[in-house]
């Protein structure tokens, strides 16, 4: 894996998510997301953890983090979310007023250059825990707030990490994925909209001549402006969704699927026009298994009788799909 191929952002959580979209396109294959909204929200906070908690509340049904996620999974990509620790309600216990004796001066912890000094400030807040240099540098000489208190002022409430506590240590490793009842990452129905074989020849061939997602995302919005959400542009509406699949099928394809789409370009640079279509067929089958099972339903009823019902078809691919398979 290049530099090149490796993305690393930080101090996210607000603005347009269609920003994270261009930031992560080819040839980015793992990116770091650090969406530090959270922390700074924490580290504002006046009312508790139930503050905190309805804050957050309210930064999530914003959407920002919903749309990011979406995103992020229309272009393939597996997505973990982690935190690097927790937080906690405290309550001050007292602010030393120690100049700068200490070398860090922390709501829950101060360390201190040396034995004596620390020894002087526990005199004054004895309630205060001399925590050993365990795994630590032996000049790291560290003073803990107790249970749920803070080096704050008396009585002030105030949500804070650090120190020792359970919810510092236990951090979450969520998989993030779009399943409905399926059991794999890539066995996302997404497959929403109508597609022509000329705007899947159109898109192989912008990736074929080099084109960056950006420029292939413009020239699609061009080509369908007039054909879907005409007089419009709403952000998840018929053209988006279009473009997602197209982009998905030929300019990102999900990361198992690199060698088959290098392939199918090769293909698309030697077959003549009228032998395309397969190609294409296949290449959206791999990036969207749920089209291939419905075909592969179709065909299989056809072989039996000349017409389909829509419904028939429904219910044998929603059994097969839906329920879960062991």
């Amino acid at each position: 894996m290049t530099a090149r191929e490796i993305l690393y952002l930080r101090g996210l959580g607000d603005g347009s998510p269609d920003e994270i979209r261009e930031k992560v396109a080819s040839p980015v294959r793992v990116a770091g997301l650090v969406v530090d909204k959270i922390d700074r929200i924490m580290h504002g906070m006046e009312l508790g953890t139930a503050g905190m908690h309805n804050q957050v509340r309210q930064w999530a049904e914003q959407g920002w983090l919903a749309a990011v996620l979406d995103r992020l999974l229309d272009g393939g990509f597996r997505i973990f979310l982690t935190s690097d620790h927790g937080n906690v309600e405290a309550e001050g216990m007292g602010r030393p007023s120690e100049g700068n004796l200490a070398d860090l001066r922390g709501e829950r912890v101060r360390i201190y250059p040396d034995e004596t000094l620390r020894e002087g400030m526990l005199q004054k807040l004895p309630a205060a825990i001399p925590w050993p240099a365990i795994g630590l540098p032996d000049h790291f000489f560290s003073l803990l707030a107790p249970a749920r208190r803070a080096f704050v002022k008396e009585g002030v409430r105030i949500v804070a990490h650090g120190s020792i506590s359970v919810e510092e240590l236990i951090v979450p490793l969520i998989q993030i994925e779009r399943r409905g009842g399926m059991t794999a990452p890539h066995d996302a129905i997404g497959f929403s909209q109508r597609l022509r074989l000329e705007w899947l020849q159109y898109t192989a061939n912008l990736v074929l001549a080099g084109c960056d997602r950006p420029a292939i995302q413009t020239a699609l919005h061009d080509l369908l402006q007039d054909r879907l959400s005409v007089g419009g542009d709403p952000e998840r509406g018929n053209r988006a969704k279009a473009i997602t699949l197209l982009l998905r099928i030929w300019q990102r394809p999900a990361p198992h699927l690199t060698e088959l789409h290098q392939a199918g370009l090769e293909l698309l640079r030697t077959l003549p026009d009228a032998e395309q279509w397969a190609i294409h067929w296949g290449m959206a089958m791999a990036a969207y298994p749920f089209w291939g099972a419905v075909a592969t339903q179709v065909g299989r009823l056809l072989n039996l009788q000349e017409t389909v019902a829509a419904a028939c078809c429904c219910t044998i691919t929603t059994r097969m799909w839906m329920w879960p398979r062991h």
